[in-house]
Parts: structure tokens; sequence; C-alpha cells
């Protein structure tokens, strides 16, 4: 059984017209051009201050959970360099990567046991294990770096929060 050729051209040009496609175009453009408008600097006070805001209430959450819950840890990490709170050096930073290393092996590990085909999992830790790692592999690394030097931050900010702070 082939393909129609008209079938597949009406079935282009029915895609192509639908109007939930252009809402969605349009409101992606109009995104977009939300995220790269100039911002002012009282908006940008504004997202900052809601931004640290949030930060206490995570704080708050993770001392109650003990999980850190966020998106990219890498993100939060280098907000956090950036607004000077934590400096790490070069040495640091590294000796925090090979730690990283040794936990990301660890939770590989883990996982390759309790799925039904580890068969890539175990190729990644053999990669790891070889120093002959990808740039995915680098980068879950980065990623678990971040985490635990986020999650140590955490563990450091808890102890300056009043008792009754939740």
């Amino acid at each position: 059984m082939g393909v129609n050729v008209i079938t597949y051209h009406k079935f282009i040009k029915a895609f192509l017209n639908d109007e939930k496609r252009k809402d969605v175009i349009l409101k992606q453009r109009e995104y977009i051009e939300e995220q790269n408008r100039i911002k002012s600097q009282s908006e940008i006070a504004k997202i900052e201050k809601e931004f640290w805001e949030n930060e206490t209430k995570r704080i708050a959450e993770f001392k109650i959970t003990g999980v850190l819950k966020t998106d990219n840890y890498e993100t939060l990490y280098k907000i956090y360099e950036k607004a000077g709170k934590i400096d790490l050096s070069t040495s640091d930073k590294w000796e925090m990567f090979v730690k990283a290393k040794a936990e990301t092996l660890k939770e590989l590990r883990k996982l390759a046991v309790k799925v039904d085909n580890p068969k890539k999992i175990n190729e990644q830790i053999k990669r790891i294990e070889s120093k002959q790692t990808t740039k995915v592999d680098d980068l879950k690394i980065v990623d678990m770096a971040c985490k635990m030097i986020m999650e140590d931050y955490y563990r450091i900010q808890l102890t300056k929060l009043p008792q009754n702070a939740t």
C-alpha cells in the first residue's frame, strides 16, 4: 500500500492552515519578543526581588523535605555565583567535579540494576570510568556537581534561619 500524493498534500495543507497551529506560533513569537525585550532597571529589580523571595521559600522547603527542587542545578548555581553568594576557586570546582563524577557513577550503577535493559547505562558508566566521556556525560556530571554545591549552600543557609521559620 503506497502513499496517496493527493491525500498527503491535503494533510499538509490542512496542517499548515490549522488555527490552533497559528495561535501557538503567534503565542510563541510574543513570548520570544518578550524575552528579547530590553527590560528597564525597575523591571530587573522586581524580577530579582521575586527570585530571592522565592529562594527564601525554597530554602525553607528544603529544610522540611531535604530535597532541592529546581529544573536546572547549573542555572541556579550560575545565578548564585553571579550574585556573589557562591565563590569557588577553579581548584574547588574541579574537586567538586571529581566528587560529582563519583556520585554520578554511583547513581548510574543503582539505575542499571533497576532497569530491564541497562545496556546504554552500562556504556555510559564505562565511558565515564575510562575518561572518554561525551558532552552529554560531562553535562550530567556538571549538573551533579552544581546540585551538590547548591545543596551544601542550602544546608549552610538552614543554620542561619530562625528555628520557627518554615
